[in-house]
């Protein structure tokens, strides 16, 4: 995950990203670039072409504070991001947990800061696979999925959103605010 004072520019990612059925003890952070950024990362003129998928089937650890969040460029945090891009395929699939909230975007899954002139052509997607009864949210954006505080110019999202969820929370550019 990023600290505070990382700058990342002209970076990309090409590379297919999964995660797939991994125990954890707390929440997943999956990004582009940063799984996790604190503190303002700056990212400049960067960019996601690959496939990011999260699947959990049941073996990720039960909690009362159990998250994903996923995006293009940073899963979750604090960032100030300019001129950057997705454009690859992300997914949360959500095949059996009843208590499991995702946060799906394409430039940030979860968090705020800056973004400017930057955009998602990808298809993002949340989907709690045929679950009866769930308590799940599923929050999805072109842009960012949970917005904490933001600022935004300039930025558009071309992508598919879609989120299959019984609390589905959906938008263009921002799925919460």
């Amino acid at each position: 995950y990023g600290q505070g004072g990382l700058a990342i520019n002209n970076c990309s990612n090409a590379g297919n990203i999964t995660l797939a059925d991994t125990s954890t003890s707390g929440s997943v952070y999956v990004g582009g670039i940063i799984g996790h950024a604190y503190n303002n990362a700056k990212i400049t003129k960067s960019s996601n072409t690959g496939r990011i998928e999260v699947t959990d089937s049941g073996s990720m650890a039960s909690s009362s504070s159990c998250y994903s969040y996923v995006g293009g460029i940073v899963g979750a945090g604090s960032s100030q991001i300019t001129e950057s891009s997705n454009t690859g395929r992300i997914s949360f699939t959500n095949r059996t947990r009843t208590d499991l909230d995702s946060a799906v975007g394409g430039i940030i899954g979860y968090g705020g800061g800056t973004i400017e002139t930057s955009y998602n052509s990808g298809w993002i997607s949340s989907d709690n696979y045929d679950i009866e009864d769930t308590h799940c949210h599923s929050y999805v954006g072109g842009i960012v999925g949970v917005v904490t505080y933001i600022d935004c110019y300039s930025c558009y999202n071309s992508g598919l959103i879609e989120s299959d969820a019984n609390y589905a929370y959906a938008g263009g550019l921002i799925g919460m605010s």
